[in-house]
């Protein structure tokens, strides 16, 4: 495990407790990478084998703002694409501003995230790899991103509840929202 892990050890440390799976037989984690062993550029989707330490191929390719996503209200793919006043159509990539916060949700086979300075909740459907957008336009609730970064959702994780719970960066704002049929967002 040694041999893969320092590539990307700084990444995999900050997720792992928010996606490490509980099955005593199948031990895995997801963690969001680089294309390149060696890059920082962390755009790229791969599942961890937590007994070997390898890494999966590519599972999805979170730079690639051609591909639409779907909302999750219709689950059908937008037909226009989500444009963010300060990131424009990078925003419509599924990891293209960065993720701020992810978080496995075993039960609905689902990976929960915030991007990094976009007030957004969205989420992968690890069955067909999909990413829906959560359709409200201020999901947390907080200001557009503070300069210093407080305000960003920066801790994910769901509760044995079922329900999803995030953390400012500053610890005051602890946010609530529903997975499954029961989305949106519950503050």
């Amino acid at each position: 495990m040694k041999k893969n892990l320092p590539r990307y050890s700084f990444f995999i440390c900050t997720i792992f407790s928010a996606l490490l799976a509980s099955s005593q037989t199948d031990r895995f984690a997801y963690a969001i990478t680089d294309i390149t062993k060696e890059g920082a550029n962390w755009s790229s989707l791969r599942r961890i084998d937590l007994k070997s330490g390898a890494f999966s191929e590519v599972l999805l390719n979170g730079n690639d703002a051609s591909s639409l996503a779907y909302d999750d209200a219709t689950k059908k793919q937008m037909n226009e694409p989500f444009t963010d006043a300060r990131f424009g159509k990078t925003a419509n990539a599924a990891f293209g501003t960065g993720v701020a916060a992810i978080a496995y949700d075993k039960r609905n086979n689902r990976l929960y995230y915030t991007p990094m300075f976009i007030n957004q909740l969205r989420y992968i459907d690890l069955k067909t790899m999909k990413v829906y957008f959560v359709p409200t336009s201020d999901n947390t609730g907080l200001q557009i991103k503070a300069n210093d970064q407080s305000n960003i959702i920066t801790r994910m994780t769901i509760g044995a509840d079922g329900n999803g719970y995030a953390l400012s960066n500053d610890g005051n704002h602890l946010l609530r929202f529903t997975t499954g049929k029961k989305l949106p967002l519950q503050i």
